[in-house]
């Protein structure tokens, strides 16, 4: 490690999973990769893999632009990035950011290696603290989301989301669809509790889109019966090879400060990461009316 390099460690109450991802997604990273500074905002874009390159321009509040650019050089899943970082003022500068879950939290370790000066220390130094106090801040506002790979053809994960077949086999038994098309409605009961959804959008073997009309939770544990309703859960497909496909998973408007959260994320989790893997995979989703009844509600 040079002599300048700067090493910043945060604790987030986030998963690795979910920290991962904030570094890895475009229209997540221009959401929060710029200072926590009053009118600033970012545009990003990516092609994230090893070797793949970026480009995060910071926008100040008087229109001034600040671009940076670099290639990824080391990818391990939900526990490191590395990536060159190249701007105006720096050159080939080389930032890892690893991840380590710590007591349900995580812990993230920024370094940056190679500046050329104690200044541009001091200066990145500053920059990644307002960054890392922006990211804190959209973490606490961040919707639900995950991303999970299947070992079937992306035809078979398409018609599990949009089938009511499918459907009956992994979230819950008594629901009742029509046709998948765009303004169909779908009504997904799990005891009292039920939610009715109408399909926003549909791009076969790619992207399902429901939004949520109406909901009523039947817990008294909740105070609030509806929360819902206005959310998007967006499915979007990946084929990365004929018998392997990622699921890219966001559940828009769920987010830390809604009282269901914690309740419905364990929800997600167990239905996306467990039901819907087994019935993919071996044929049999892990319907559970118990689950459903204390989990899904």
């Amino acid at each position: 490690m040079s002599q300048t390099a700067l090493v910043i460690k945060r604790i987030f109450n986030a998963t690795c999973q979910e920290l991962f991802t904030a570094w890895s997604k475009p229209e997540l990273m221009r959401q929060w990769l710029f200072p926590l500074r009053p009118g600033w905002q970012a545009i990003a874009s990516n092609d994230f893999r090893e070797g793949g390159q970026y480009q995060q321009i910071m926008l100040a509040e008087d229109g001034t632009a600040y671009s940076h650019t670099g290639i990824y050089k080391e990818i391990v899943p939900n526990q490191k990035i590395t990536f060159t970082w190249n701007s105006d003022s720096v050159k080939d500068t080389l930032v890892t950011v690893e991840l380590r879950a710590i007591e349900g939290k995580t812990e993230l370790t920024l370094t940056h290696e190679l500046l050329p000066n104690e200044v541009q220390r001091e200066n990145h130094q500053s920059g990644w603290e307002g960054c890392l106090d922006n990211l804190a801040k959209f973490l606490v506002n961040a919707s639900y989301a995950c991303v999970i790979n299947y070992q079937v053809a992306i035809e078979k994960v398409y018609q599990a989301l949009t089938k009511e077949e499918g459907l009956k086999n992994w979230w819950t038994q008594d629901c009742t669809i029509g046709t998948a098309q765009i303004g169909e409605k779908g009504i997904f009961h799990f005891g009292a509790s039920y939610k009715v959804m109408r399909i926003k959008e549909l791009i076969p073997n790619e992207k399902v889109i429901w939004e949520c009309i109406e909901h009523h939770y039947a817990d008294q544990n909740l105070t609030k019966t509806d929360e819902w309703v206005g959310t998007k859960i967006i499915f979007r497909l990946i084929k990365e090879s004929d018998s392997d496909t990622t699921l890219y998973f966001t559940h828009q408007g769920l987010n830390p400060e809604l009282e269901c959260f914690n309740l419905c994320q364990q929800g997600w989790n167990y239905f996306l990461q467990e039901s819907l893997k087994a019935y993919l995979e071996i044929g049999i989703g892990n319907y559970s009316l118990q689950l459903h009844a204390t989990v899904a509600d």
